[in-house]
């Protein structure tokens, strides 16, 4: 049973930084636990789960859980499924990599607003950003 797990993008007005998903490919029997781990620790709450069965019989099923705090860069999560055809668990895995664009972006916005300061002021010297 692969998984595929991954961060799905949140709604607008969503409280949830980020909610990860975690998918399976279709098992017999229906019989099927997901659990989470947040850096090694269970997560034990907020924790929703699918199951549905295809045109062949079998069952699909994913699982999701949601993260209502800010998360940093480098916090990792697994995803792991127990089932009956399985001699171990099966487990995705998921690193958090945060993106600096916003950063970037605030840090280049307050150097252009001093710069159109500075040149508001009448001071004759340029400003010049350097990427």
């Amino acid at each position: 049973t692969p998984l595929k797990i991954f961060s799905k993008d949140p709604k607008i007005g969503s409280p949830a930084p980020l909610t990860l998903v975690c998918e399976t490919t279709a098992f017999y029997p229906e019989n099927l636990n997901f659990t989470w781990y947040k850096n090694g620790t269970k997560i034990t709450s907020g924790i929703n789960i699918t199951k549905q069965q295809n045109a062949e019989g079998l069952y699909e099923a994913s699982s999701f859980v949601e993260e209502n705090k800010p998360i940093q860069s480098g916090v990792d999560y697994i995803c792991e499924v127990s089932h009956i055809s399985l001699r171990i668990p099966e487990i995705a895995n998921y690193t958090v990599q945060c993106s600096k664009t916003g950063l970037t972006f605030l840090v280049l916005l307050i150097i252009g607003i001093a710069c159109r300061l500075t040149k508001s002021k009448g001071k004759t010297h340029s400003c010049f950003i350097q990427a």
